[in-house]
């Protein structure tokens, strides 16, 4: 009698469980490791000789995992010149202000600042908690309680639909329905495409809310993306997303995209950047992208030039920097603020910034100018100073 053996063969597919209990296929990464999602974020696909998972969130091999906390949304950062705070991430020698009663907290300096209970003063200035809510005052040159007191020479502006009013000096600004604004300038409206803002006719434009430079379009939010300033000589409007002349639209498995026309990136996973960049993975912030250390931070998905922060409100994950705007308000730099002549002590609890362009927020695409679009698709970017490489 001959002995017969047969050998049974099983397709082996790696699967993971979701926080339900229900068994999902891992998802293809064409040779690559699979970070599953967790509590820190969304997980994806990465290669283990650049990268590491630490809980869903995605880190290149020489950075470590700052998870989301009380203080902020976490992300990827270096010890040797960043550290965390309960979820937020701070350079060397600053200390975090948690977030308190008062407001968001932040990054500070101890000889620059101080924390009142998550509300950052400039030194030298005391906390007011009256019915214009927790700010920021300077004794001697404003009373706290009454909310009207300006200094010497100043006048007061009232709060209206435009903005909640402050002080101001004459023949420097103006009181628009409570948003002050240079001499010469006028006030954009909230709307549909932005928050709304000061401009100067001839410099920048008003489209239903948003603020852009003269010879831009607004590319209006839509099912791609939340829109933002575009030249069109240079770019061109998805549906809500602005992409770099020369792109095309994608949508694969990282999401709405922008790749480079004819290059066969769409649908290929993590497409390597270019040499001394580094892989931004897709996350809840945003698609993503490659982008220079030292340059730029990448949080969740979302990359800001450095020294700028992730605030998620209302209008959804933006990078913005804090001295110069504030999470949760409609301020914003390029007149979008109350006006405080340099001459003057601020009186909203940080240095008052140099008055840039209006118009020259935001934007991640080269020669495309302000707004709240990416090269790359998402929520975009408050700041230059970076550039999606497809």
């Amino acid at each position: 009698m001959s002995l017969r053996l047969f050998f049974v063969v099983l397709a082996f597919v790696p699967i993971f469980l979701t926080s339900a209990g229900e068994a999902v296929a891992t998802p293809n990464c064409n040779g690559q490791s699979y970070c599953a999602a967790g509590p820190n974020g969304p997980g994806g696909c990465y290669r283990p000789h650049r990268a590491n998972c630490h809980g869903g969130l995605i880190c290149d091999i020489d950075m470590w995992p700052c998870p989301s906390g009380r203080n902020g949304p976490g992300g990827c950062y270096r010890k040797v010149d960043r550290q965390c705070f309960d979820g937020l991430i701070c350079e060397n020698g600053m200390q975090a202000c948690p977030r308190g009663a008062n407001g968001p907290g932040g990054c500070y300096r101890t000889n620059l600042g101080q924390c009142f209970d998550g509300l950052i003063c400039e030194t030298g200035m005391q906390l007011c908690n009256d019915s214009q809510g927790p700010r920021c005052i300077r004794p001697g040159y404003a009373t706290c309680g009454d909310g009207n007191a300006c200094p010497s020479g100043m006048r007061e502006c009232k709060p209206g639909p435009n903005g909640p009013g402050g002080c101001y000096k004459l023949n420097y600004a103006q009181c628009l329905n409570g948003a002050i604004c240079e001499m010469g300038q006028r006030y954009c409206a909230a709307g549909p495409n932005g928050s709304g803002g000061c401009y100067k006719p001839g410099y920048a434009q008003c489209d239903n809310g948003a603020v852009c430079e003269s010879g831009m379009r607004f590319c209006s939010p839509g099912a791609n993306g939340r829109g933002g300033c575009y030249r069109p000589n240079y770019a061109q409007c998805f549906d809500g997303l602005v992409c770099e002349a020369g792109m095309e639209l994608c949508r694969d498995a990282q999401g709405t995209r922008c790749v480079r026309r004819g290059s066969n990136l769409c649908g290929v996973s993590n497409d390597p950047c270019p040499t001394g960049m580094h892989r931004c993975t897709p996350g809840a912030y945003g698609p993503g992208g490659c982008y220079r250390i030292g340059y730029a931070n990448c949080f969740n998905g979302l990359i800001c030039s450095s020294g700028m922060q992730v605030c998620n409100d209302s209008q959804g994950p933006h990078c913005y920097r804090p001295g110069y705007a504030r999470c949760g308000d409609t301020q914003r730099p390029g007149g979008f603020g109350p006006y405080t002549p340099p001459s003057m002590p601020s009186g909203n609890g940080m240095p008052v910034p140099s008055m840039p362009s209006a118009g020259s927020g935001g934007g991640g695409c080269p020669g495309c100018g302000g707004g709240t679009g990416s090269s790359s698709g998402g929520s975009g970017s408050s700041g230059g100073g970076w550039q999606i490489i497809q």
